[in-house]
């Protein structure tokens, strides 16, 4: 084998396991996608959430715990509805709780969701009217 081939065969394996890792990354990211129109849309790994009544600017979720993965609270953006009620509906496995987040405020157009105590989320159910 002369050093060419190596060299060649060298960085296509290190190309290839670079791909790897990026692609890696881009499938375990978090967040929520604002590329969206702020309705339906799936958030990070495994939490879904639907709305209805408003239009969603963003959501951040408030994490606890050496593991991150309980929510403390949620901060919910909306693109107006100022002075609105938010009501949200958490599943946690086979847990239900029922939220009353509050009015969305003048001006900032958000509202915190605290559930009593923090849990894992899977899907989140937010109603605006």
């Amino acid at each position: 084998m002369n050093i060419n081939k190596r060299a060649r065969i060298l960085v296509g394996a290190v190309a290839l396991a670079g791909s790897v890792a990026l692609a890696g990354n881009a499938f375990t990211a978090t967040g929520v996608d604002f590329a969206g129109d702020g309705q339906d849309q799936f958030v990070g790994g495994t939490v879904g959430q639907t709305v209805s009544g408003a239009e969603l600017a963003s959501v951040e979720y408030i994490s606890v715990g050496p593991d991150g993965k309980s929510t403390q609270s949620i901060k919910l953006t909306f693109t107006g509805s100022a002075g609105q009620q938010v009501d949200a509906v958490l599943n946690a496995g086979e847990d239900e709780v029922e939220v009353n987040c509050g009015l969305i405020a003048a001006g900032t157009f958000e509202v915190t969701c605290t559930p009593v105590a923090p849990l894992s989320v899977s899907t989140l159910d937010i109603t605006v009217s």
